[in-house]
């Protein structure tokens, strides 16, 4: 149980790293990095939250 934890926290901690590197990029470098940052925060959320599924489904087997 604490590996899918540890996989989990992990992926919500770099989405929210991608996040405040976004919006840093948008104040500070070009919208292009910025736009790609933010893809990567949402792919990361999106991942985070399939792993959380999955996790679901596996303790309910």
């Amino acid at each position: 149980m604490a590996f899918w934890l540890v996989i989990f926290v992990l992926l919500l901690v770099l989405a929210l790293i991608c996040l405040v590197a976004s919006v840093a990029a948008l104040l500070f470098l070009r919208p292009l990095t910025s736009f790609l940052l933010f893809v990567g925060f949402v792919a990361l959320a999106v991942l985070a939250f399939l792993w959380l599924v999955v996790w679901f489904i596996v303790n309910a087997i």
